[in-house]
């Protein structure tokens, strides 16, 4: 029961937090497609090593 008050008022005091966080990993997500797309050989090729 304490558990959910405290993921409750967590939950109000970083819905801004969230929302960065979202933003973040957005961001993030693009980065890495983009970094995936140019060097995605380059990691196939240590993959089969």
């Amino acid at each position: 029961m304490n558990n959910i008050i405290v993921a409750l008022e967590m939950m109000g005091m970083g819905m801004l937090g969230i929302f960065t966080a979202m933003i973040i990993i957005m961001i993030m997500t693009f980065i890495l497609a983009k970094a995936d797309a140019s060097s995605a050989k380059k990691s196939a090729d240590k993959a089969s090593k």
